[in-house]
């Protein structure tokens, strides 16, 4: 596969997206939905232009491009979410990061033990590696002029926190899967505890607001003392973004949940203007990287695994995840959600929880640590199949809602 093929063709994507963007959006498309099927379409299944499985590296290098896609979303979430929110609705996310993930966790693992009979550990896995709301598509859905319209602030702000934050949290949970099915380096419970959740993760989050803090006030300095314009918004960003990331990296610590720390505290770090316009820089880079990931994504699709699995069992089961994963879970967590006692936004929370570049992520890191393909096979589905209906539903849902509650009042 030549470099410049895909480049060219990622650029076109690109290009035609920014072009007729709100059009896309008019017919219920979205742009990770489009660079998907360009990348089945020039694939090996359909027009046979560009392979990517012919690279040997070819997992290391989605699971690198997923890690930066998902760290500069990341950002752009923290950026985007009122620096007040963490604590106004502290009680909510609790609740809904610590039983609504062991829920969704626990749901998704049944339906995978259902559907395919793995053994229990297997099922934990998979059920882990889909369980976590991905960020880079509930950007596209909860953010932009029809969601603005449509969706409540608290509503938007909700998601925009928990797909930030539970992707770094997920993370615990894929290991103590791998754990059970005996390839972690952890010797025993006490020490995946010891490593993953309080060095890997509690510590990176804590490095992160540090970092966060840290370089928000150097830059208000900067800004004050005019050693900064408006061009160098752009590459502080990225550098303070992938400088937080890298270092995490080399500490082995989990960089996912400590870059999400280090935008929150930007974020609070930085005055209003700055925010805006780092806002602004940041959702541009997102989508420069969204579009390239989904359309390797398409490229690298296990579709001969799939038929061997069996169509109408994986549409069964990809269907049965987007319904039951997640929606049954945000109702049972309803009676002790602070902010949501009216059942339309706790169904609406349920539904906007679509599975994509985290999920794709933690598959590519469980291929390095276990030999068990089938999870890529199953998680590939499962983000094909929520990337579809979460793209061609959420218009629509937004606009019933807004009109439901319309009545209502």
């Amino acid at each position: 596969m030549s470099l410049y093929q895909t480049l060219f063709v990622v650029t076109v994507l690109l290009v035609f997206g920014g072009l007729f963007i709100k059009k896309i959006r008019q017919w219920y498309l979205s742009e990770p939905m489009l660079a998907m099927f360009g990348g089945i379409l020039l694939g090996p299944y359909v027009l046979d232009v560009l392979h990517l499985e012919a690279l040997k590296n070819a997992d290391s290098m989605i699971q690198t491009a997923t890690k930066l896609t998902i760290a500069l979303a990341l950002v752009a979430t923290a950026l985007r979410i009122p620096f007040s929110y963490p604590k106004d609705f502290r009680q909510t996310q609790s609740v809904i990061l610590s039983l609504g993930i062991l829920l969704m966790w626990a749901l998704s693992s049944v339906l995978v033990y259902i559907f395919f009979q793995l053994n229990i550990g297997l099922a934990l896995l998979v059920g882990a590696v889909i369980t976590p709301t991905d960020p880079v598509v509930s950007s596209a859905i909860i953010s932009g002029e029809f969601a603005e319209k449509y969706l409540p602030q608290k509503i938007r702000d909700t998601i925009s926190f928990e797909s930030g934050a539970n992707d770094g949290l997920a993370y615990p949970i894929v290991l103590l899967a791998i754990y059970i099915l005996g390839y972690s380096e952890a010797a025993n419970v006490w020490d995946w505890i010891l490593k993953v959740v309080l060095w890997e993760n509690l510590s990176a989050f804590v490095i992160g607001l540090l970092s966060g803090y840290l370089l928000g006030k150097l830059m208000r300095f900067a800004d004050k003392k005019n050693f900064m314009t408006s061009q160098t918004l752009l590459p502080f960003a990225l550098a303070a973004t992938f400088l937080v990331l890298s270092f995490l990296e080399l500490i082995h610590t989990n960089s996912i949940i400590g870059v999400f720390g280090f935008g929150l505290m930007l974020n609070h770090a930085i005055s209003k203007r700055e925010r805006l316009e780092e806002e602004k820089v940041q959702e541009s880079m997102e989508r420069l990287f969204t579009v390239p990931i989904y359309f390797l994504f398409g490229l690298y699709l296990p579709i001969n695994a799939w038929s061997e699995l069996g169509v109408i069992l994986l549409i069964a089961f990809g269907l049965s995840i987007m319904l039951f994963r997640r929606i049954p879970a945000f109702l049972l967590i309803k009676p002790i959600l602070k902010h949501f006692s009216d059942i339309r936004d706790v169904t609406i929370l349920g539904w906007y929880g679509p599975v994509g570049v985290a999920a794709i992520f933690y598959a590519m890191h469980t291929l390095h640590l276990t030999p068990y393909r089938e999870v890529w096979h199953l998680t590939s589905f499962v983000v094909f199949t929520s990337t579809i209906v979460h793209g061609l539903s959420s218009l629509p849902l937004a606009r019933w809602y807004h009109l439901s509650r319309q009545k209502k009042d």
